[in-house]
């Protein structure tokens, strides 16, 4: 009993005192935890966001290039800004090697953008309406039918000059009278018109002497249009060949392309550039003329915004 009795009693005080003490440890332990719970909360948000911030970053310029690009090289343009998860406002053209990250702060970079959306328009007004006047005879070489069955908006005959191509109205006198003249002449009688018109072929058919045309004209003529057949399809395999239906929201549309019946390739287009691919548009049709008016005027606000951050 003494062995028992040796050590004092708690007195009530201190039984309070020491619940009061674990009470209070237990209290700062919970805090630990929620410090802890908060720490793992933040790192695995940093982790994830890093992730999808990088994600985000792999297409975006981080600097732009050095020197600027001749005209021929450019064949359409994106607009980056900086409110797209990206460091920079950038104008992005689009050009056969690849991409190239410019400064849109520099005038020739906007005088670019310019020039594209003149393009742009010329194919639409080529594409939405027939010429005004009448050609030459001499001018003409040759001539393709253009029909509003092929995803084109209008029946139309598609004379061939030097200069390049013209879009005819076939309910006119003229324009039926010089397709029986080029139909009747020698070279066109038994062939297929729009096969035969080629400015190359034309061009080969008034080196030959007379006396060698009808039989060397046709072999040669042949083999040639076989050759530039087949090389117009391999050396273009991603023309736009066909408009697709519908229309796009603005928001899809990061920028464009113009695409030319002049580069080989067999119809105008605005070829939209969106994350999931490109899509070809028909330049006659007023939404995407407009398209490509809001994305100029969005190129030229982050022209602005930069040109007074450059000063």
């Amino acid at each position: 009993m003494k062995l028992l009795n040796s050590a004092p009693p708690f007195t009530p005080l201190e039984d309070r005192r020491d619940h009061f003490i674990i009470r209070i440890t237990v209290v700062n332990g919970n805090k630990d935890m929620v410090t802890i719970k908060a720490v793992v909360i933040v790192i695995t948000l940093t982790i994830c966001l890093t992730a999808n911030t990088s994600d985000g970053y792999r297409y975006c310029c981080r600097r732009y290039m050095i020197g600027r690009l001749r005209d021929f090289e450019i064949k359409g343009y994106s607009v980056q800004t900086i409110k797209e998860m990206c460091p920079i406002d950038a104008i992005i053209f689009h050009t056969k090697k690849g991409k190239a990250c410019t400064n849109p702060a520099l005038k020739w970079v906007m005088d670019a953008v310019d020039r594209l959306r003149t393009k742009a328009q010329k194919v639409h007004q080529n594409n939405s309406q027939y010429m005004i006047g009448r050609l030459q005879d001499s001018i003409i070489k040759g001539y393709s039918v253009q029909t509003d069955t092929e995803m084109c908006r209008i029946n139309a005959i598609i004379f061939h000059t030097k200069k390049g191509k013209a879009c005819a109205d076939p309910a006119l006198k003229w324009v039926m009278d010089a397709v029986d003249r080029i139909r009747l002449s020698p070279l066109q009688k038994g062939a297929t018109p729009y096969k035969i018109s080629h400015i190359a072929l034309l061009a080969l058919q008034e080196s030959l002497s007379e006396d060698m045309l009808p039989i060397r004209a046709v072999v040669v003529i042949a083999l040639l249009t076989v050759c530039l057949t087949a090389n117009t399809s391999a050396a273009h395999p991603h023309c736009c060949r066909g408009y697709m239906t519908g229309r796009l929201p603005f928001a899809a549309i990061k920028g464009y392309s113009v695409q030319t019946d002049t580069e080989m390739c067999p119809i105008n287009a605005i070829i939209f550039h969106t994350k999931k691919g490109k899509a070809c548009a028909d330049p006659a049709l007023k939404w995407v003329i407009d398209a490509i008016d809001r994305i100029r005027n969005k190129a030229q606000k982050i022209h602005q915004r930069s040109s007074r951050q450059k000063k």
